[in-house]
């Protein structure tokens, strides 16, 4: 474990895609509904607003990398969303993170990829259906066919930040336009 530990460490600060099991600095807490709270370490100053959509139920996130963490509701059942953030200019690319997550799913068809810009961000989007595949790092245990991912990277001052969203394939067609305007919601810092 030690090893895997070290590893991660070393990933993380050469820039090289950081699996969710996240380590690092403090999480920050009560996360309003336009902007983040400003907190100590890398994020001072530096966190981006966003306007987290009503729907949308927050909870505490689960790990230290977890920035904001909440419920998605919907027809079929909850999915949930998660934004991420390893530092400033850390966390791998945007290629390498989107192809890890891909290989969380088991697609029944092709991904789609959309790029489009979000104010003074660009946003590189994931969505693929299929089946989640178990990971103790994303809290699955058993295969969960019929789910659908979104997910993107939002680059631009003070990121990357890394978002992703999961949950029953029709939960997540039900928000897909309030995930996307989560995402344009992204506004610089200050």
């Amino acid at each position: 474990m030690r090893l895997f530990t070290a590893v991660l460490l070393l990933m993380a600060g050469c820039g090289g895609p950081v699996p969710e099991e996240e380590i690092g600095p403090p999480r920050m807490d009560g996360v309003e509904a336009s902007r983040p709270a400003e907190a100590p370490g890398p994020l001072a100053g530096r966190a981006p607003g966003w306007v987290v959509p009503p729907e949308w139920r927050e909870t505490a996130p689960s790990s230290s990398m977890r920035v904001l963490q909440a419920t998605i509701p919907g027809s079929a059942g909850e999915g949930e969303v998660v934004v991420f953030f390893f530092g400033e200019g850390q966390g791998g690319s945007v290629e390498a993170n989107l192809d890890r997550w891909l290989g969380q799913i088991d697609v029944d068809g092709p991904p789609r990829r959309e790029v489009f810009r979000a104010g003074d961000y660009q946003v590189s989007m994931l969505e693929a259906s299929g089946t989640l595949l178990p990971s103790p790092m994303a809290g699955i245990a058993e295969p969960r066919p019929g789910s659908k991912m979104l997910a993107a990277v939002v680059e631009g001052q003070g990121g990357p930040w890394f978002v992703k969203a999961t949950g029953p394939a029709a939960t997540m067609d039900e928000n897909r336009d309030v995930f996307i305007e989560f995402l344009r919601s992204f506004s610089p810092p200050g």
